[in-house]
């Protein structure tokens, strides 16, 4: 693990109290996570450290790669949950250790789709058959609005959050380029491009100046994130899972391009 990699996850959950969903998750995405793993919740798989679902199953482990997210945001050990610092390509765990494993956010951490496929086929030899897997994705909508849209939208407070905004323009920029994968450098930039007098901009939409500056996190970032709209995600699905649904997250804003990629182990 970089140092420039476990700085830049060190920033962007900083602010995370403040900001919440989407980003981020609350009590409705970890309530979702729990409907979406019912009946397989005897020995957990995490996918990070994030600290609202560490108690998801009763046996928890988490594997996340950066040391200062497990110091900052992991609750703690206990005798039935725990955090590895380990990169999920290293994992190495004996057949079926697992009932069920979830991540929020963690395909999209991702630098490839190539890379879910990967990741997603290696944990699915840690779980066991039938056990259930659910990971909340930003996912692309197939008739994503532009750039320009997404400014016009913010400028006219149709946009609550700055992780709404955030979200939506890395997507819009994704459709743009007809490419999921892009470096979360190339987000901060297209925003300055756009926004070119931020106090303006805190006037024009609502947001605080607080919010807008953490785009600031992503400046020379070597962060790559993936944004795949439903079908690039289901065509980067391995052979050892069944795709079970797109079940939703929860109710905040951007809730209906963030929902949970239910799938069962084959």
């Amino acid at each position: 693990m970089s140092s420039r990699s476990d700085a830049h996850w060190a920033a962007v959950y900083q602010p995370a109290p403040r900001l919440g969903p989407p980003l981020f998750v609350d009590d409705s995405i970890a309530a979702a996570y729990q409907g979406a793993i019912t009946g397989h919740r005897a020995r957990g798989l995490l996918l990070g450290a994030t600290p609202q679902l560490a108690d998801f199953a009763e046996d928890v482990t988490a594997v996340e790669r950066n040391p200062s997210v497990i110091v900052s945001r992991w609750p703690g050990d206990t005798p039935h949950r725990r955090a590895l610092c380990a990169d999920w390509r290293d994992m190495a765990f004996p057949p079926a250790s697992f009932t069920a494993c979830i991540g929020d956010g963690s395909l999209n951490s991702l630098p490839s789709l190539l890379a879910v496929t990967t990741i997603l086929d290696r944990v699915a030899g840690f779980v066991a058959a039938g056990g259930r897997m659910a990971f909340r994705v930003y996912r692309t909508p197939d008739d994503c609005e532009t750039v320009a849209e997404v400014f016009q939208a913010a400028r006219a407070r149709r946009v609550i959050s700055f992780g709404a905004l955030k979200w939506r323009l890395a997507m819009a920029i994704a459709h743009e380029r007809r490419d999921p994968v892009m470096p979360v450098a190339a987000i901060r930039d297209r925003f300055e491009r756009e926004v070119t007098d931020r106090q303006r901009f805190v006037e024009e939409s609502g947001m605080s100046r607080q919010d807008i500056d953490t785009i600031d996190i992503y400046r020379g970032s070597t962060e790559t994130y993936c944004f795949p709209t439903g079908g690039e995600l289901l065509a980067a699905l391995p052979a050892s899972v069944r795709f079970l649904a797109f079940s939703a997250s929860g109710r905040y804003e951007l809730a209906e391009h963030c929902p949970l990629a239910v799938l069962e182990r084959v």
